[in-house]
């Protein structure tokens, strides 16, 4: 069985270099700006980086990546990044020589970065991250261009690429799943096969002496050869099916599931939408990777043993069904070319019609200006109507595509037959051989129809791996091994403890000398001083890069200790659930045991809020409401440690007074941290510990 049959193929590959336009595309929303510094880093250097490397050694903003953190990063690499104004004016007068430059454009109303590659009279070539290649007009380009243009050049400087992140490989094996599927390609290719030389068979030796008994023999047992085979191949395609779904669901869960352990810095680099779309990459490899290499053997045989049965019967032919498939291998190349495009502009279209849908929609949910909702609804209506132009030219290009292809496959036939006729009167060939090529073309041609389509699996695969690449799969063990079944949580001690949320970064999100809570404690400071990250890491939902997390005087690894997690609990003032009903996330509530305490310590307003709120779901409470929600999650069960990070900012007085009072008279055995800007504190009397710039020193 071949391992990797994709290697053998080297014109496949060939060919998938041709297309590959020397530009990856952008998968993720906010990566253009990468997708450019990969495509000159690559062209400038020796180094060989990849989007997933470039992605873990920044930080995102909202629009996407600065051009500062850019720069730093292309430092990194050896490549020098000048950004300048340019006016159109200036712009035209530029040297063809200065180019490949990057420009930013304004695309659905944010920045977007594209490296343009060359101009003349009437367009400007460009490549565009999401797009691939396209060209603009000048008017057009003017429309788009916020006047600033970025160069790129090799920096004398020495390249620091020491820390570049490093990531595992997604292993899946299913050799004996790949072995049904090779026997089954062969079964069926070795019956497909024997056809045409079945066919030669009747029409020379048995029609001509009439054997019945003969041809009724042979002919049924071809029947039933082509009945087991396709049993046969019901059986393995259902195997392979069950085999492939089993295997995707299991490796989805593994990424889901170990998110948090393996992969904190790639999750905080995408958003949800993104993190879906490459966990389904799974299905692409494996699909990838149990019908490649059967499909490659079958074709390859079909082409082989085609073109050997077409040269011993008849070159001239053979000649001509080379040229056949030829005209049908560019037919189908343009196909794909321009699919790739149209396909891809169709997304960016109804990406912006999603959001100005989306616009809309936000906006009459309210009170509206009447002027101002008539323009967004003119947007949507122009948008729309553009849209459905595309989809008419689309529409049309493919069917004439289409009709075309038909009409030469209907041809081609006919004219294979003609040009028999006449090496039958040359001499050069006779009837059976011809029926016996007609019927061994269709090989070759069946063979050289599936090149696009497994040409497309092989670059989907690429992308899929591209895609899940981002993620490790290697999970690192601390050298500190948590033995315990429970921990009571009664000191923490934190040393030489530093947190960042970019790997292997210097610039440090969070940095502790020394810190011990052995008491309540209230964590003071700025805004973005550290205080959530470090609720963060003592409740084990963030691993600490550096540095020593001491329990009760013993050294652990707080995100890959259950015990200590069990005993800790983090709040917010946020509850970011959907469809999932207040009675479900608080399942393990004794409400009968609240109701009787806050009865005796005489609350009235919270307990009747408890009652509205707790048939309903999470995602219709009021911001307040949540804020109950999630405080009424540390009476569950006794922890050790609670962390209300401004759990109650937005509770009303009242409210807080009862929630203050109730928790006083539960939370007294736990320790309890609490960072609160309005200072809504629960326990008044506690120790104060305040971070200075992500610093803290004891």
């Amino acid at each position: 069985m071949v391992q990797n049959p994709q290697k053998f193929f080297f014109v496949l590959f060939y060919i998938n270099f041709l297309l590959n336009k020397q530009m990856k595309y952008q998968y993720d929303s906010k990566d253009c700006s990468l997708v450019v510094a990969e495509f000159f880093i690559n062209k400038l250097t020796d180094h060989k980086v990849s989007i997933n490397d470039l992605k873990m050694q920044v930080s995102y903003q909202n629009e996407g990546i600065s051009l500062g953190t850019l720069k730093n990063l292309l430092a990194k690499y050896n490549v020098k990044m000048d950004v300048f104004n340019c006016e159109p004016e200036t712009f035209k007068k530029l040297e063809k020589s200065e180019f490949p430059l990057a420009a930013v454009i304004a695309k659905d109303n944010n920045q977007h970065m594209i490296v343009i590659t060359k101009f003349d009279k009437n367009h400007i070539f460009c490549i565009d991250p999401f797009q691939g290649q396209i060209k603009y007009t000048w008017e057009q380009f003017f429309e788009l261009f916020l006047k600033i243009l970025v160069s790129f050049s090799l920096s004398n400087e020495k390249p620091d690429t020491q820390n570049h992140a490093q990531f595992g490989e997604l292993k899946i094996k299913h050799n004996k799943i790949q072995i049904i599927m090779y026997l089954n390609k062969l079964i069926e290719s070795i019956l497909i096969l024997l056809i045409p030389i079945v066919n030669r068979f009747i029409l020379s030796e048995l029609i001509p002496f009439n054997l019945g008994k003969h041809l009724i023999f042979i002919t049924g047992t071809l029947c039933w050869l082509i009945v087991v085979q396709h049993i046969f191949k019901y059986i393995g395609e259902k195997i392979l099916f069950e085999h492939l779904l089993k295997k995707a669901n299991e490796k989805k869960l593994e990424i889901l599931t170990t998110l948090r352990e393996r992969n904190f810095f790639q999750i905080n680099q995408i958003n949800s939408t993104e993190l879906i779309n490459r966990i389904n990459s799974v299905d692409t490899i494996l699909l990838f990777k149990s019908n490649f290499g059967p499909l490659l053997m079958q074709n390859l045989l079909f082409l082989t043993i085609g073109i050997l049965i077409l040269f011993k019967t008849n070159i001239f032919l053979l000649l001509a069904i080379v040229f056949y498939c030829a005209i049908l291998l560019i037919i189908n190349f343009f196909i794909l070319d321009k699919y790739d495009y149209f396909y891809k502009t169709q997304i960016q279209n109804n990406i912006q019609i999603n959001a100005l849908i989306e616009d809309f929609f936000n906006y009459v949910k309210g009170y509206t200006h009447v002027d101002f909702e008539m323009k967004l609804k003119n947007k949507i209506i122009q948008k729309t109507a553009n849209n459905a132009t595309i989809n008419v030219q689309t529409h049309s290009f493919f069917t004439f595509v289409e009709n075309l292809s038909n009409v030469i496959e209907i041809l081609g036939p006919i004219i294979i037959i003609s040009l028999g006729a006449f090496q039958i009167w040359s001499n050069k060939l006779n009837l059976v051989d011809l029926i016996f090529v007609l019927t061994a073309s269709s090989i070759l041609i069946r063979a050289t129809k599936s090149f696009w389509p497994m040409l497309n699996l092989y670059n989907q695969f690429k992308i899929a791996k591209q895609l899940l690449g981002f993620f490790s799969f290697n999970l690192s063990s601390s050298n500190y091994m948590c033995t315990h079944n429970t921990i009571e949580i009664k000191e923490i001690q934190l040393s030489y403890l530093d947190f960042s949320y970019i790997q292997n970064s210097n610039n440090k999100n969070l940095n502790i000398q020394n810190l011990i809570i052995d008491q309540n404690t209230h964590l003071t400071g700025e805004n973005g001083s550290g205080k959530t990250t470090l609720c963060g890491i003592l409740t084990g939902n963030l691993k600490h890069q550096n540095g020593l997390f001491k329990v009760n005087d013993e050294t652990i690894q707080p995100t890959e200790c259950i015990a200590y997690k069990r005993a800790s609990l983090y709040l917010s003032g946020e509850l970011n659930l959907r469809n999932i009903k207040v009675s479900e996330y608080l399942q393990d509530l004794n409400t009968t045991h609240l109701f009787e305490i806050s009865e005796k310590l005489n609350l009235q307003k919270l307990p009747q809020k408890i009652k509205s709120i707790y048939s309903k779901n999470v995602s219709d409470l009021s911001n307040g409401e949540k804020q109950i929600v999630n405080f009424l999650k540390s009476f569950e069960k006794r922890y050790s440690l609670v962390v209300f990070d401004e759990a109650f900012d937005n509770l009303s007085p009242d409210l807080f007074k009862e929630v203050k009072q109730l928790s006083q008279n539960i939370l007294l055995n736990s320790l309890i941290i609490e960072v609160s800007h309005n200072q809504n504190y629960l326990f008044d009397h506690s120790k104060e510990v305040h971070l200075e710039g992500s610093f803290y020193q004891h």
